[in-house]
């Protein structure tokens, strides 16, 4: 399978690759909004998947901040992705068992299991990047830190995007770089 058939299966698929526990519904639950407990896909918009597949080739470094359907889609269409997570084992095993089942090589992608404000500042001066999606941690000042360092080793004409623009912490970031092109979803 090539990697827009990879994409066009990940998208009709949709694989659940998080896992919400009854403490965390309770906790949704307390803002409003009622999650069941189990398996649950917090994917990104499809449009997003798309926009990725039209603009990663395959010589492409590619970085996150999060992990799921972004990291699938990213190890599918780049020459090598770095998926920066918090360690949630769940999440993590899910991926990877959807990558085996979908044909993506593990070695394709290599998972930091460290909060991204730990893990991002020791990136070497050599890692440079094509495209980075910010979507790890929501609240102030993750989005910032995480734009912050991972902007410090973006190419020259890279690609910045953020998910939940919505949220205020993440929207503040929808400026230029000099050097990247910043977009939001």
């Amino acid at each position: 399978m090539n990697a827009q058939e990879i994409i066009e299966r990940l998208l009709n698929e949709n694989p659940p690759l998080h896992f919400l526990t009854e403490e965390d519904a309770n906790l949704l639950a307390t803002y409003g909004w009622k999650q069941q407990t189990g398996f649950i896909s917090w994917a990104v918009a499809p449009e997003v998947i798309r926009y990725l597949a039209n603009i990663v080739k395959s010589y492409h470094m590619t970085i996150e901040t999060g992990c799921g359907q972004t990291t699938v889609a990213l190890a599918a269409l780049a020459k090598h992705h770095i998926c920066v997570t918090c360690p949630d084992p769940e999440n993590i095993q899910l991926t990877k068992d959807y990558m085996d089942k979908i044909g993506i090589p593990r070695d394709r992608v290599t998972f930091v299991l460290e909060s991204s404000d730990a893990a991002l500042p020791k990136l070497t001066p050599a890692q440079m990047f094509d495209v980075a999606f910010i979507d790890g941690c929501h609240g102030y000042p993750f989005p910032a830190l995480d734009w912050h360092f991972i902007d410090l080793h973006m190419k020259i004409g890279g690609v910045i995007g953020f998910d939940n623009t919505e949220i205020r912490a993440v929207q503040s970031h929808q400026h230029s770089s000099k050097k990247t092109n910043l977009t939001g979803w």
